[in-house]
């Protein structure tokens, strides 16, 4: 990684080494730091989200052109700065549709002053339970891991969403990896993950799912495999394409199909008996 170029939060993030030149100032937490959460639904699973390259992109140099930034204003060690950040794609309708499904929780490396304020405005409808930063991350390493046992759920019905693999090493079976989003608009991973996470919403057990869909060798998320195993090849197909089409359209039009052969045969066989 080229650290030459990354901005103040992206070295502050998960993926920055703390013994690096260029870092800000942290403070080494405690390995067995842990909080309690008890603000979750049962009846619901929980789904842990990373904020930075999963949700966002952020930069604290100059705005984004011809994007809508947010922009945060921010000190850090005394120094004041303008943060710009940019939303990925289907972010606001993932967020609703998905809260319905599970707990939302964020959970990122980064600085509790900047993850907490942009949430404040990302989250318009207050379906984020809490949004928990690097003073719940365990420090091994030079690295900052996010261990899910903090949210006090068994693992079968808790997931976590993150472009960082090395994040959730410690539950990788309970891990999905979604591809590091920087600016491209027409990125669709967030829309791509609605069904498969509706999906795992009413398993029993979301690890031997995940455990099937993920690529261990690549870290990525085999779309094609997934959605087969929701028997949902066709559209599988219509989104990886980019097409949002309408499933109860389709069916209306085969059930049509049908009905009108079914009258065709009718008459064929008629036909053939007046001829008779």
């Amino acid at each position: 990684m080229n650290t030459n170029n990354m901005s103040i939060l992206e070295l502050s993030s998960l993926k920055a080494n703390i013994n690096s030149p260029l870092r800000v100032k942290v403070k080494k937490l405690n390995a067995e730091y842990n909080v309690s959460i008890n603000a979750q639904d049962l009846k619901k699973k929980t789904l842990v989200l990373d904020l930075d390259e999963t949700l966002v992109h952020s930069s604290n140099k100059t705005p984004f052109p011809n994007k809508k930034n947010i922009v945060l204003n921010m000190t850090i060690n005394d120094i004041k700065h303008k943060i710009y950040v940019i939303v990925r794609p289907f972010l606001e309708q993932f967020l609703h549709e998905i809260s319905l499904y599970y707990n939302l929780f964020i959970f990122t490396a980064s600085m509790a002053q900047y993850s907490t304020n942009l949430m404040n405005i990302l989250d318009k409808n207050k379906v984020i339970l809490k949004v928990l930063t690097r003073e719940h991350c365990q420090f091994k390493g030079g690295l900052y891991f996010k261990n899910l046992n903090i949210f006090n759920r068994d693992y079968k019905d808790i997931i976590i969403l993150d472009n960082n693999p090395i994040s959730y090493a410690l539950n990788k079976s309970n891990g999905i990896p979604i591809p590091t989003w920087i600016d491209d608009p027409d990125d669709r991973e967030l829309f791509k993950l609605i069904p498969i996470l509706k999906y795992l919403s009413k398993l029993n057990d979301v690890r031997p799912f995940i455990n099937k869909i993920v690529n261990n060798s690549t870290q990525k998320l085999d779309y094609i495999k997934a959605y087969k195993l929701l028997n949902n090849d066709i559209n599988l197909q219509l989104i990886i394409k980019g097409n949002i089409f309408d499933i109860g359209f389709a069916a209306f039009c085969v059930y049509t199909f049908l009905a009108a052969l079914k009258i065709l045969r009718f008459r064929v066989a008629y036909a053939d008996r007046e001829y008779i």
